[in-house]
């Protein structure tokens, strides 16, 4: 009987700051230290922090946009 494959997760959580190319680089990295997956999280400021929060605009250094999280999956999926 062979053992069910076991999925490797890398979290990567917000560790881009917002950077398409540091993101794709946390891809590589993940894909070369044997992770199957990769897991980003993703958020809107706007709808977590009031606004006037003094965290506002450092929350949006650390997103990605819509388009560059496309492009980000798209990567990783080849």
């Amino acid at each position: 009987m062979t053992a069910p494959h076991v999925f490797v997760i890398a979290e990567a959580g917000v560790n881009h700051d917002g950077s398409m190319h540091k993101a794709m680089a946390l891809c590589d990295m993940a894909r070369d230290a044997g992770a199957d997956i990769i897991k980003f999280q993703t958020f809107h400021p706007d709808r977590l922090l009031r606004p006037g929060n003094p965290d506002l605009a450092k929350a949006w250094k650390l997103c990605l946009s819509r388009p560059d999280t496309a492009t980000v999956a798209a990567y990783c999926r080849n």
